[in-house]
């Protein structure tokens, strides 16, 4: 992670010298995944190991949902500044596998569904299941490719911040030459220039972007309390290379139930495509 000053100093560089205290406070720590050999803390798709008594999730025509993620938080490394909700997650001592309705209804933001159980329990790794075709065949989501995954602390910015606010329209003044704010936000995560091309940054925690408000807010149904934006949070998003699909995949939780390790609220769906 970079330092503050660090922070300071590269917020300068690219022309947010006069913004750069109230970019610092914008800060968030998270954590950015990176592809591993023998990552086994977090593994994206594939299949779930499952315990005994436990079946893979279906939707309500019967339907697998896909399988997008396995994880154990108290294995993570230690997230220097993490506030109360992530610190109370990180010291769950479970494994929790994350399931959503990628092929029935790839459109749409759904009902996350997460089997939790004891890491120590003995498991078996699931076969992929057999399903009928999709209501959506050309957007359907089965299977996730499967990547173990390592969890490396990060930096990124909470764009209800004034500072990340005033950033935001200068990029807006020129997004395909000058976008300071999308440089910074890229190397406050990954530590390295902006590559061409529109990205996601895969990562775990952290707050919410434009695209994942818009999710966690239109959800039919939702509890009151929930309306506004602010009350949730990312558990985790997936760009290129671990999800290929236009727009990205948001799982996301409500910052109440993240420290509670409570589920049965957090969504999963795609961003906005084009």
């Amino acid at each position: 992670m970079l330092t503050q000053s660090e922070v300071r100093t590269l917020a300068d560089d690219l022309g947010l010298g006069h913004l750069a205290e109230g970019l610092v406070e914008a800060l968030r720590p998270v954590y950015r995944l990176e592809l591993s050999s023998d990552g086994d803390v977090v593994r994206i798709g594939g299949t779930p190991d499952l315990v005994e008594g436990e079946q893979w999730p279906c939707n309500p025509r019967g339907v697998a949902l896909t399988f997008i993620a396995q994880l154990e938080p108290s294995r993570l490394p230690t997230l220097p500044a993490a506030d109360t909700s992530a610190a109370g997650w990180l010291g769950d001592r479970r494994c929790i596998r994350l399931f959503a309705d990628l092929y029935d209804r790839p459109l749409d933001t759904t009902a996350l569904v997460a089997l939790v159980a004891d890491a120590a329990a003995p498991c078996v790794n699931a076969a992929q299941p057999t399903r009928p075709p999709s209501l959506f065949e050309e957007r359907a989501v089965g299977a996730l490719d499967q990547c173990p995954v390592d969890a490396v602390p990060a930096w990124a910015l909470d764009g209800s911040h004034p500072a990340v606010a005033a950033a935001e329209r200068i990029d807006h003044g020129d997004m395909l030459r000058d976008a300071p704010l999308l440089e910074l936000s890229h190397r406050l995560h990954t530590t390295q220039e902006l590559l061409p091309g529109w990205q996601l940054l895969p990562r775990l925690l952290g707050p919410l972007d434009e695209e994942a408000a818009e999710l966690s807010i239109t959800f039919p149904g939702i509890d009151p309390e929930l309306e506004d934006a602010r009350a949730w949070t990312v558990l985790l998003q997936l760009g290129e290379p671990f999800f290929s699909y236009p727009g990205g995949l948001y799982v996301l939780i409500p910052s109440a139930d993240l420290a509670e390790h409570r589920y049965d609220r957090a969504l999963a769906g795609c961003g906005p495509v084009g």
